[in-house]
């Protein structure tokens, strides 16, 4: 499965200083891009009977079972001290209502990512505010959340950083094999020269761990997306940043251990995967959005679409519909003839007035649904 993503406080920082460095791009767009280009965490409803939120993820396992999980403000909305709750919205095969989830943090739970296998399995990651909420020095923790068929609860996870741990995505294939990712804050936490480095936790049927994973040098190298195959195969995307460009990453289970395999980072400035999906061991996907330099500072975004043949990864030719943004942060494929990637287009890079964005694979070409 793949998931849609959010790039915290910390991230959209470092992005922002990162981009504001390159040539014509001003940093306050470069704040707002990386901002946008997240699923935005600030869309939220007070009143869950007339808007449920942010939905960030969604999982089915049938017709009659599926997940999807966000978060919901409930106070000071639209402030840096705004608290949100975890959301769990549940499809019985009639209609979606809401299911009762633990919030940790008195201040800011949010889940950005799920994944069931079936209906008494199912898993929901993401993070909490633990101190210093809606300050510069806010503390925030992984937060990962079981169902068992009755009820969730809370499990407990791994957070090696200092100050910062999110989960940005989780993918299972059984109850006792399911991989999250994202990324923690290695040092400098809260400030410019924040170091973000990859995060990869394993559940073995008995315990969350964590996987070494690889992370290029630079300054953030993070994970958005996972999908698993098997106990043998899975892959993780995400990016990271070196010599003030955002390049593409994707990394790889073999069974044994996660490495990295190159992929494409096409522009000069601005190459981020959001999510990432295996139809097979010879055919897989990963989808984002780039930018040149000169396209960044005048807030023009594309389409991002990579394909695995089983030997290598390489950018595959796109459509970008929109007048100025085009962006997609979740794919899923069921065979080499039908994959599905999604996203937004809007007219800059505030996207006050984001229009959906379905693209299609058909075997042949990826056109506009």
């Amino acid at each position: 499965m793949s998931d849609g993503f959010r790039i915290p406080a910390l991230a959209a920082a470092t992005a922002a200083v990162v981009l504001g460095g390159l040539v014509g791009v001003p940093a306050a767009q470069a704040a707002l891009a990386s901002q946008r280009f997240a699923a935005r965490q600030g869309v939220f409803g007070a009143d869950p009977a007339k808007s449920v939120g942010a939905l960030l993820g969604v999982s089915a396992t049938s017709g009659a079972n599926a997940w999807a999980v966000g978060n919901q403000c409930v106070s000071s909305c639209g402030t840096s001290g705004a608290v949100a709750n975890t959301l769990i919205l549940h499809w019985n095969g009639h209609r979606w209502s809401r299911a009762a989830s633990p919030d940790p943090s008195a201040s800011a739970d949010y889940l950005t990512g799920v994944s069931a296998t079936t209906v008494a399995n199912a898993w929901a990651v993401g993070d909490e505010c633990v101190s210093a909420c809606g300050t510069s020095g806010q503390i925030f923790r992984t937060l990962i959340l079981h169902w068992n068929g009755h009820r969730w609860s809370r499990v407990a996870s791994p957070d090696p950083g200092a100050a910062a741990d999110y989960l940005r995505s989780v993918s299972s294939t059984s109850a006792a094999n399911a991989w999250a990712v994202g990324q923690y804050c290695a040092s400098g936490c809260g400030t410019e020269a924040s170091v973000i480095r990859t995060l990869v936790l394993h559940w073995n049927g008995h315990r969350w761990s964590r996987v070494a994973s690889p992370a290029p040098s630079g300054i953030s190298s993070v994970l958005h997306s996972v999908t698993t195959a098997s106990v043998r195969a899975a892959w993780a995307a995400g990016d990271y940043v070196r010599g003030g460009v955002y390049r593409t990453l994707i990394l790889r289970w073999n069974g044994h251990r996660w490495s990295r395999v190159a992929s494409p980072s096409p522009d000069s400035a601005f190459n981020l995967l959001g999510g990432v999906t295996a139809a097979s061991s010879r055919r897989a996907w990963a989808v984002g959005t780039d930018c040149t330099s000169a396209e960044c500072g005048s807030v023009v975004q594309d389409t991002l679409i990579l394909r695995w043949n089983g030997h290598r990864w390489s950018r595959a030719t796109s459509p970008n519909p929109g007048p100025n943004v085009d962006t997609l942060s979740g794919v899923s494929a069921t065979s080499a003839r039908n994959a599905w990637a999604v996203g937004e287009l809007c007219g800059n890079f505030s996207c006050s007035s984001p229009t959906t964005l379905v693209l299609h694979w058909n075997g042949r070409r990826w056109s506009r649904s």
